[in-house]
């Protein structure tokens, strides 16, 4: 049996480089079959992990450290305008999806995601599955902008829309507080 090195920080931070190169084409994944699989077998599993019990905050959160990570390598940060353009960028390169920017201000945005790889082409079934998305949006947004950002899924293929749509939405220390006093 294989003994893993080092502690549990330094094998998240081993595996979140690992992730990253892989994602982005410096890390050869596999040596026979390479980078790619028939996208319906991810979209079966991730619609199915999706929608099991307490699955979506897992999504969510392992998407949010990734994107912090993917964020920290540029070694820069920008306006959320910006961070939104590189993000768009990255979808296209790994055709995650075709990316459009619905309306974007200093407060938030709203993207839309044609063709997304993880639900185009699932059935409805009633529920929006692309979490990991969401927490990559704002992990990546929140490390690249210096601000807190939240990504909401708001529409999915596999919730019966026409594209997925996310509403970003940069939160002030205000909202937060107010937030924590509610009942």
């Amino acid at each position: 049996m294989r003994r893993r090195s080092g502690g549990k920080g330094e094998r998240m931070e081993q595996t979140e480089d690992v992730l990253i190169e892989s994602l982005v084409g410096k890390r050869k994944t596999r040596p026979t079959l390479g980078r790619f699989v028939d996208i319906r077998v991810l979209q079966v599993r991730l619609a199915l992990l999706a929608i099991s019990p307490g699955a979506g905050d897992l999504l969510l959160f392992a998407g949010k450290k990734i994107g912090e990570a993917q964020a920290r390598k540029l070694g820069r940060k920008g306006s959320l305008k910006e961070g939104i353009g590189i993000y768009f960028d990255y979808l296209k390169e790994t055709k995650v999806a075709i990316p459009e920017l619905a309306r974007c201000n200093e407060k938030g945005a709203v993207i839309r995601g044609y063709e997304c790889a993880f639900s185009y082409g699932l059935p409805n079934i009633g529920e929006c599955v692309c979490t990991f998305d969401a927490g990559f949006q704002a992990g990546f947004l929140s490390e690249f902008t210096g601000m807190r950002v939240i990504s909401r899924e708001v529409k999915c293929n596999a919730n019966g829309d026409d594209w997925c749509e996310f509403e970003i939405k940069v939160v002030e220390l205000e909202e937060k507080l107010a937030e924590a006093f509610r009942f």
